[in-house]
């Protein structure tokens, strides 16, 4: 048994552990210092990880861009500009599919739940759910921080960053069907998660609906970057090793030099 390998493995685990506490300590004490921390701690823990997991090494190129997505999210909260973004026009106006998407796909089911977008004294909007009578919660609200714009400016950053590196030497209907398929799966995820808030909220009442709100969203857009990008690196865009030694090449098949005259 090699010693140092199992410290890597060991320390690896512990870290990336740590870095997922730190996020949860987040949530509950909204520490600014906390974020930072935990992105460094997932980095260092991912670097020992990928050095000794063959499995990890395999899909790094679906985890890597993971990784790259808790950083900008860690970067946006510990440096306060979540609230900026809140103010944006953009938030405000996904407000309205935020709210109108996930009911009406919920009462298809025949749920009986409601919407309005009200006016707020701000001069703002804000959604409002009214659950059924048969809920154990009376209602939700819909505001900016719900509205998806967080996961929506993750993926067009980390799309870009992705993009950069691989040299955009994808075909462009290839490029704009991945950025398309990203696109509208990362709207979908928030409206899971809306879903699986407004379904806690009906059967298990406030407190689990709240616990649901908090760390739901990011287990289910995490998934979503996983499945996303494994698609796009593996079927949509082409490896950025064959971009620059195609198949014909003699770097690729030296019999096929020309041999000098003898």
């Amino acid at each position: 048994m090699n010693l140092t390998s199992e410290l890597r493995k060991t320390g690896g685990i512990l870290l990336v552990v740590a870095a997922i506490i730190s996020y949860l300590l987040f949530e509950l004490t909204r520490m600014v210092i906390l974020p930072p921390v935990g992105v460094a701690l997932f980095v260092v823990g991912y670097y020992f990880l990928l050095q000794e997991f063959e499995l990890l090494e395999r899909y790094k190129h679906v985890i890597t861009p993971l990784a790259v997505g808790l950083i900008l999210f860690a970067a946006l909260l510990s440096a306060g500009l979540d609230k900026l973004v809140l103010e944006t026009s953009l938030a405000r106006a996904m407000i309205y599919p935020a709210s109108y998407v996930p009911i009406w796909i919920i009462n298809l089911v025949g749920a009986g739940f409601e919407v309005d977008i009200l006016p707020t004294s701000e001069g703002g909007i804000i959604g409002l759910i009214t659950f059924p009578a048969s809920s154990k919660t009376s209602g939700a609200l819909v505001n900016e921080a719900c509205s998806g714009i967080h996961s929506f400016l993750i993926f067009m950053s980390t799309f870009t960053l992705v993009m950069l590196y691989l040299g955009w030497d994808a075909p462009k209907k290839k490029l704009g069907l991945s950025f398309g398929l990203g696109l509208i799966g990362t709207l979908t995820s928030n409206w899971i998660r809306l879903i699986l808030v407004y379904v806690a909220g009906y059967f298990f009442g406030t407190e689990r609906m709240l616990d649901v709100h908090n760390y739901a969203g990011l287990v289910v857009f995490l998934l979503w970057m996983a499945v996303f990008w494994n698609y796009s690196i593996n079927y949509i865009l082409p490896p950025r090793d064959n971009t620059d030694i195609g198949d014909d090449s003699p770097l690729e098949h030296p019999q096929k030099q020309d041999l000098p005259p003898s």
